[in-house]
């Protein structure tokens, strides 16, 4: 720092400063500047190098937080198909399950009936035959069946037989498996709907004359399909 040095001269004249504290407070002055261009120039260092890292640093954790997203949309990944193959898991043992029940147990349930009146009724030996092929033909369609859906086709309604025209076949193999008398009236409208509504029609009035023959002793059936309004 600077030193001032006061010399009181004999007589009382005004002091003065001498030569070398001038010249000390000078060189203390310069340094100091020094140091404050050196702090300045450090902190524009500083600034420039912050201002250099800022987007390095910005694109680095871009990089990051996308690293991370990619391998959460990769774990979820797995999950996700494992979870549509365990539904279409459970919507093809559904759908065996509807097959089954609405194409084999019937036949089955016809097998029965058969069987049961051959053991119920005093039948003639024609009789009896008649019985029992009718029978072996019923466990050969219900057979051929099991393989259709073990190849997994369904059997479609609309490649030989219309839906009347396959509700009348039902209604006659009933009639000679059980001797249940079966009136059967289609409207034109309903057969002439879409092969996977005919199907489902075709379905649903097979299931209620098997649960009818199987549960209600009947002596006859009486089945009328007609739509209704938009049904």
């Amino acid at each position: 720092m600077p030193i001032l040095i006061l010399l009181a001269a004999a007589g009382g004249s005004a002091p003065a400063l001498s030569a070398p504290t001038a010249a000390v407070g000078e060189s203390g002055m310069f340094e100091a500047t020094s140091v404050v261009l050196n702090i300045r120039l450090f902190a524009a260092y500083i600034g420039m190098f912050t201002l250099f890292l800022i987007p390095i640093l910005g694109w680095r954790a871009f990089q990051l937080w996308n690293q991370k997203r990619q391998r959460e949309r990769f774990l979820h990944v797995p999950l996700a198909q494992a979870s549509a193959l365990s539904s279409a898991r459970d919507e093809e043992r559904k759908r065996l399950s509807r097959e089954l029940h609405d194409t084999v147990g019937p036949i089955l349930t016809a097998v029965g009936l058969q069987l049961r009146a051959i053991r119920l009724k005093s039948l003639s030996t024609e009789q009896l035959h008649a019985r029992l092929d009718e029978a072996c033909r019923l466990n050969g369609e219900a057979l051929q069946l099991v393989r259709d859906l073990a190849r997994g086709l369904r059997p479609g309604l609309s490649e030989h037989l219309s839906l009347a025209a396959a509700l009348e076949l039902r209604a006659r193999q009933l009639f000679d498996q059980s001797e249940i008398r079966t009136s059967l009236q289609v409207s034109r409208d309903v057969d002439e709907l879409p092969e996977e509504q005919r199907t489902c029609i075709y379905h649903c009035v097979l299931e209620a004359l098997t649960n009818c023959a199987k549960h209600a002793n009947p002596s006859s059936i009486r089945i009328q399909v007609r739509s209704h309004g938009d049904l």
